[in-house]
C-alpha cells in the first residue's frame, strides 16, 4: 500500500482520500478505524462526562426522549439524536429498530423467535429487538462483512 502526504494551507480541516481498484478486507479496517477516531462524543452520567472509545458502546437507544449508549456494565447519556448519530457513526453502527443502533462489531447471536429477532452482546445480559423492516438489512451487512472478512 502506497501512502501520500500533501500539505495544503488553504485546507481547514485534514481530508483523507483513498483510491483502489477494489474494497479489501484491509482497507474497510482502516477506514473503520479513521471513521471512530475522527467520530467524538462525549457521554454523560450524573454531573460526569466520560471520553468512551466507541468501540465500548454495544448500542445506542432512544428512551424518554434522551438518548442512551449502553456499554457491557454502564449506561450513559449522550446529547444526539439517533439520526445526528447514525450520521456520524462510522458504518459498523446499524439501525436495527426505530429507537435502536447498534454496533454490528460486537454482536454476538442474532435469534429469530415467535417475537421476532433478538440480538444479543458476549459477556453481558443486554440484548436488543431487530424489528421486521431493519431485518434484512442488518442481516445482509454482517454477511457481507463475514465475506470480507473471510469467514
Amino acid at each position: 500500500m502506497k501512502v501520500k502526504l500533501e500539505l495544503d494551507k488553504n485546507l481547514k480541516e485534514p481530508e483523507i482520500i483513498i483510491k483502489a481498484n477494489q474494497l479489501t478486507t484491509e482497507l474497510s479496517q482502516l477506514i473503520q478505524d479513521l471513521q471512530a477516531r475522527t467520530t467524538r462524543l462525549i457521554f454523560y452520567r450524573n454531573d460526569t462526562e466520560y471520553y468512551l472509545d466507541l468501540g465500548q458502546v454495544l448500542f445506542f437507544e432512544v428512551s424518554e426522549r434522551k438518548t442512551w449508549a449502553h456499554t457491557k456494565g454502564q449506561l450513559y447519556q449522550v446529547k444526539a439524536s439517533l439520526q445526528q448519530l447514525e450520521a456520524q457513526l462510522p458504518r459498523n453502527f446499524q439501525r436495527c429498530s426505530k429507537s435502536v443502533v447498534v454496533n454490528t462489531e460486537l454482536i454476538y447471536t442474532l435469534t429469530k423467535n415467535v417475537l421476532g429477532c433478538e440480538i444479543g452482546f458476549a459477556d453481558t445480559e443486554k440484548k436488543v429487538f431487530v424489528s421486521r423492516h431493519y431485518y434484512r438489512a442488518l442481516r445482509d451487512y454482517l454477511q457481507e462483512r463475514m465475506k470480507q472478512n473471510g469467514k
